[in-house]
């Protein structure tokens, strides 16, 4: 299974940028449909068959006893507010880039979707690769909180999806279950062109360092490629300097750039705070805080209480894959405790 390295959606920031674990305090004074009975956990919740075994004990990481006082503990405004893994129908694909892509360098699809109301936010996207079948399956997912009034107004978003594949015809589909949107796709072969790291123009991702992408944009002049880290918030930019720009100039969109200052110049979302320029965590993950839970405020800042079929955890609720968890973990799959595969789980599991 591969989790690709997502873009921030192109789409104007006002329309677009979804609440994360703070959702419900936004929320907490909207008055609307209720999100309890509209809401239910979607089978995108159910954890993979291949699971951590970490943090499960009864002893936490921290060495103190695993909490789990059994007690639903609602918010100040009396909200017991909660999130699941919703799967959304993909509207449209397209392809970003202005030229064909080509095997040997990475290129975007556009994965445009519409949220239905206000508890609607971003959670990782699922893409699984077959290279025999030559298929793409996409799954754009949102978390949808319940137990608060929603807002009802609709509003667009699209995932940027950060492919590399080789040659072939190609069909990039919408994997979510009743979903029938195919895009078919032409992926041309690899240049016959030396790696020239530091190149005026890269022709291919060996032309970059690190863990920059070939990605393709429309210049004055014509396309043209350009060394850059494709993102989708600003957690998903490594270096503390920078932000995720979806604006560009004569550049390809949402990509990590220079930070304005500390921080990208934004306020740290709650259970963070600015460490050397950058929103770091400040809780920790182990068995003590990641218990059983049935509202949100039950759960430490920076961890939401996340529902699945298996029942419900204190989490972090990964709205990509960024470093959104501390210590050995990452965005991703845990154990069959924390229902989900968009929360953080240990890394090397």
């Amino acid at each position: 299974m591969a989790y690709p390295d997502d873009a921030r959606s192109i789409l104007p920031r006002a329309l677009v940028r979804g609440a994360t674990v703070s959702l419900a305090a936004a929320l907490a004074l909207a008055t609307g449909c209720t999100c309890a009975e509209s809401h239910q956990p979607d089978d995108a919740a159910t954890p993979d068959a291949h699971v951590s075994t970490h943090d499960t004990g009864p002893i936490g990481d921290d060495g103190g006893p695993r909490v789990d006082t059994g007690v639903t503990r609602p918010d100040a405004g009396g909200l017991c507010t909660s999130r699941s893994l919703r799967a959304m129908r993909i509207d449209e694909f397209a392809l970003l880039d202005p030229i064909e892509p080509h095997a040997g360098r990475s290129f975007r699809i556009r994965a445009r979707y519409t949220q239905p109301d206000g508890c609607h936010s971003r959670a990782m996207t699922r893409v699984e690769i077959d290279e025999e079948r030559f298929v793409v399956d996409v799954t754009v997912r949102d978390w949808v909180i319940a137990g608060v009034a929603c807002t009802e107004a609709t509003r667009e978003d699209a995932r940027l999806i950060t492919l590399r594949l080789p040659s072939g015809e190609w069909t990039i589909r919408d994997a979510r279950e009743g979903g029938t949107l195919e895009y078919p796709l032409r992926v041309g072969p690899g240049i016959r062109s030396p790696c020239t790291p530091g190149r005026d123009s890269c022709l291919q991702d060996c032309d970059c360092t690190g863990d920059a992408r070939c990605l393709y944009a429309m210049s004055p002049s014509g396309p043209w490629g350009y060394c850059a880290l494709p993102c989708e918030e600003d957690l998903d930019c490594r270096d503390p300097n920078a932000v995720c720009a979806i604006e560009a100039v004569g550049g390809p969109l949402s990509v990590c750039s220079s930070s304005p200052g500390p921080c990208g110049g934004v306020t740290c979302p709650a259970g963070y705070a600015c460490d050397a320029g950058r929103c770091t965590p400040t809780f920790r993950l182990s068995a003590t805080t990641r218990h059983a839970c049935a509202c949100d405020a039950e759960c430490d800042p920076g961890l939401a209480c996340v529902v699945g079929a298996s029942g419900s955890r204190c989490e972090v609720a990964c709205p990509s894959g960024g470093a959104f968890c501390e210590g050995l973990h990452a965005c991703g799959s845990v154990d069959a405790l924390a229902v989900s595969d968009a929360v953080c789980g240990f890394l090397g599991e």
